[in-house]
């Protein structure tokens, strides 16, 4: 969709459409290609795209990048991405680029980002491929991020690319990264890391608020693969409250795992009443990681590992 900038106040809305059994052959499709099942880039006041489903498709082509839902709207007020389900989603043979489920590019400093009770359900590859996978990913900079009660089941990978359930790129004053849930369980064949929530990015003034999620049950296949539930390389250092996280379940061959992993943070960050447990099979398990450029008066209090 590329109308509706127009007057400002306007708002556009893509809301219950159902794209389902289709399949993309690799005969037909160059490498520079790219699968978009729903786009805005309009500029409105309110982008809503909301209740739509995408069902049991398949992608056998050698294309670049697959994004099914993916908002370039540089929507002043609001951008709610609300309510969809991805289930049913096949790579045969799995394409390289970026592998993105709901794909946040814009939304103004003055606009809130709401990214809320999205399902994503039986993702799997039949072949290795060196695509960055994302099942959510922010590279906006509006002046509030809100990603909740989001929901993954059931991932079977085999990239050499990066995975994460939910990634932030941008510059955001505000995040909110509450009550979202892994169900199922994520598997990878390939030497990769494999995140919950990551974050690079943000500013010296920023407030990052990852509470009540649940980042468990990875599995891995590889002995050169690294698992860790909430990475936080933001190089600006953010103040940030990392609270009742369950970070659990991580089994197989890794060489690498950890539940928090705290790279840069300021004074009056908070890291308190996380859950973490259930480490195996790992040549270094840590529980909570607080790096070099983190500074002095973090508090770590109350977590279980």
């Amino acid at each position: 969709n590329s109308a509706g900038s127009s007057p400002l106040s306007n708002t556009i809305s893509i809301l219950n459409n159902v794209i389902t059994n289709c399949s993309y052959p690799s005969a037909t499709l160059p490498p520079s290609a790219a699968f978009l099942g729903i786009l805005n880039n309009a500029n409105p006041d309110v982008v809503n795209i909301s209740g739509n489903q995408f069902l049991n498709n398949t992608c056998a082509g050698n294309i670049l990048h697959h994004y099914c839902i993916y908002n370039l709207g540089n929507a002043a007020s609001k951008v709610n991405i609300n309510n969809n389900i991805i289930n049913g989603l096949n790579f045969t043979p799995s394409p390289g680029g970026m592998i993105i489920g709901i794909n946040n590019g814009l939304g103004a400093s003055t606009a809130t980002v709401d990214i809320s009770n999205n399902s994503f359900q039986t993702i799997a590859y039949t072949s290795t491929s060196t695509a960055n996978f994302h099942l959510i990913y922010n590279s906006a900079y509006p002046n509030a991020l809100n990603i909740s009660n989001n929901s993954l089941n059931t991932l079977s990978l085999s990239l050499t690319g990066v995975m994460s359930f939910i990634t932030n790129y941008g510059t955001v004053p505000n995040i909110n990264i509450t009550g979202n849930s892994i169900n199922g369980v994520i598997s990878n064949d390939k030497p990769v890391d494999m995140f919950g929530f990551f974050s690079f990015g943000t500013s010296t003034t920023s407030s990052i608020n990852i509470s009540s999620n649940n980042f468990s049950n990875f599995k891995a296949l590889n002995p050169n693969i690294g698992m860790c539930g909430i990475q936080l390389q933001d190089q600006n250092g953010s103040i940030q409250t990392i609270t009742s996280n369950t970070i659990s379940n991580f089994t197989g061959v890794s060489f690498r795992n950890i539940g928090i992993n705290l790279g840069y943070g300021k004074p009056g960050s908070l890291i308190k009443n996380n859950l973490i447990y259930d480490f195996s099979t790992s040549d270094n398990m840590i529980g909570i990681y607080l790096g070099g450029n983190s500074s002095i008066g973090i508090d770590v209090i109350e977590n279980t590992i």
